[in-house]
């Protein structure tokens, strides 16, 4: 091999040698870049060109965000993924068993009895008492909790409610929600353990109390 052929290896090799640099540059960018979460009410054309400038291709929304339409335009042109809820590992679970516990027609009495029995099987309960006499306010209320759920807010929600199957189709819209309607212990447990539901419907008007306080009972994983 003469010293032009050599000159010409060695020129390969560096060349060869740069190029695979420059990858791992690369690799090491994009991987130390952190996940980006916009969790506003609302999201406009420039918060999208902000993301485009940063080099962003993957974006954590509210789950009651909204997006303009010039803003969801940019999104496209530029190929950003748009996900709603917590970018992965940026914040803490939620509270293990924490469950919202929605029984607006029922009595005091009962609706604590429901929640001393959550609280016995180690569930921190956030009880929703407010009474929604129309069903646009329950079906609201239901998706509230839908969106806590879906962000990891919530482990779980206990919903009785005379309109459960209305109920239930609104809060199935959620991504990463599974609700159930369920009517005696058997269906409860093959709900929680067959799909893996996070909301439980039971029709309150139609299933007695002690049955219903049964499948309370077996809602939460032991």
């Amino acid at each position: 091999m003469d010293a032009s052929e050599r000159e010409k290896l060695i020129e390969l090799i560096v060349e060869q040698v740069l190029r695979q640099l420059q990858q791992i540059d690369s690799l090491s960018i994009s991987a130390a870049r952190p996940a980006v979460s916009l969790n506003k009410r609302l999201i406009t054309e420039q918060d999208v060109k902000a993301l485009v400038a940063a080099g962003n291709q993957e974006v954590f929304i509210g789950p009651q965000s909204l997006i303009t339409p010039l803003a969801q335009d940019t999104l496209r042109a530029h190929r950003i993924v748009v996900q709603r809820g917590l970018p992965p590992g940026s914040a803490p679970a939620a509270k293990d068993k924490t469950v919202a516990l929605l029984a607006g027609d029922a009595t005091s009495e009962f609706r604590r009895a429901l929640a001393q029995i959550l609280q016995s099987k180690g569930c921190c309960v956030q009880l929703i008492e407010d009474r929604l006499p129309s069903f646009a306010e329950r079906e609201k209320k239901v998706r509230e909790l839908a969106h806590r759920i879906a962000a990891n807010e919530l482990h779980s929600a206990v919903v009785l409610d005379g309109k459960v199957f209305c109920l239930n189709i609104a809060a199935n819209r959620i991504e990463r929600v599974r609700g159930a309607i369920c009517w005696d212990v058997s269906s409860t447990r093959l709900a929680r353990d067959g799909c893996g539901a996070n909301i439980l419907f039971v029709n309150d008007r139609l299933i007695d109390q002690s049955t219903i306080a049964e499948m309370v009972r077996v809602w939460i994983q032991d």
